[in-house]
């Protein structure tokens, strides 16, 4: 799907909630052949080239620690992703691959330096790293956005990645996919959220809303959440955690990129003390 077809989806999701009073969320799940799409990321669809050219699929560590999870591009060399999914003191091994919507094509780069926020104190808060890579990409970066005010409840959403397509043990479950994926879903109010775990801090996470059929899940780990701002798409949020062993059974947290905490770190490593 094109982006300008997700814009309107967007557009006329907010203007459905404003009209409803439903949430702008709930006005996407309602679009018709809307439950179709989000039946079958998990429950998401297949992006197409060119669309958020910024996700990056990453591979970090080594052998049986490797970790596979999915990032994006903020500046020619840097690239953001989920704490747990770098490794500062290993820098040598992380491979990028950004520019594609085929984890294993587009432009490639290799990690000379990781870094995950002093905060970060394992599964829970300020779950985000960066990564700087050894050359600059010819790609487009994605642009930070900010959070809305405007929605008294949950916003909608996009994320992506390359993570599982389906809860269980059988291959096609297990299996990393080749082709990202998308999948529109909300940010929910810190009332509604309904995490998996007891460390949910609503100023540094975002409540992604989430179900077994239509979720984040693993190997989407560090994966861009976009928001719909000034005619494009942004990036607001980073994918962090969720339930365990079943994607969707909890909603799925995601790091605030535009808590100034988390913010400012970024800014410090990408310009220093310009």
């Amino acid at each position: 799907m094109k982006i300008k077809k997700l814009v309107a989806a967007s557009a006329a999701a907010a203007l459905v909630a404003v009209v409803t009073g439903m949430s702008p969320a709930a006005a996407l799940d309602r679009r018709p052949g809307a439950g179709a799409q989000q039946a079958r990321i998990i429950g998401g669809s297949e992006v197409e080239e060119g669309d958020f050219p910024g996700t990056a699929a990453i591979s970090a560590g080594v052998g049986p620690s490797t970790e596979f999870c999915t990032g994006t591009l903020i500046a020619p060399r840097w690239v953001v992703t989920a704490a747990h999914c770098v490794f500062p003191t290993d820098d040598g091994h992380a491979t990028v691959h950004v520019g594609s919507t085929d984890r294993t094509s587009g432009e490639v780069a290799h990690a000379v330096a990781m870094y995950r926020h002093p905060d970060y104190e394992g599964p829970g808060p300020f779950d985000v790293g960066l990564i700087e890579l050894d050359h600059a990409v010819d790609v487009e970066p994605a642009k930070f956005g900010s959070l809305p005010t405007a929605f008294p409840h949950s916003y909608p959403v996009i994320v992506t990645g390359w993570g599982r397509v389906c809860n269980g043990d059988e291959p096609e479950c297990t299996a990393d996919p080749i082709y990202l994926k998308y999948l529109k879903t909300g940010v929910e109010t810190p009332a509604n959220c309904r995490p998996a775990e007891g460390d949910y801090q609503s100023s540094v996470d975002l409540c992604i809303a989430s179900k077994p059929r239509a979720t984040p899940c693993f190997g989407d780990s560090g994966g861009p959440v976009w928001l719909f701002q000034q005619e494009r798409w942004v990036l607001i949020g980073s994918i962090s955690r969720g339930s365990v062993p079943d994607c969707g059974d909890s909603d799925t947290l995601a790091t605030n990129l535009t808590d100034p905490d988390i913010s400012g770190w970024i800014e410090y490593h990408l310009h220093g003390d310009s």
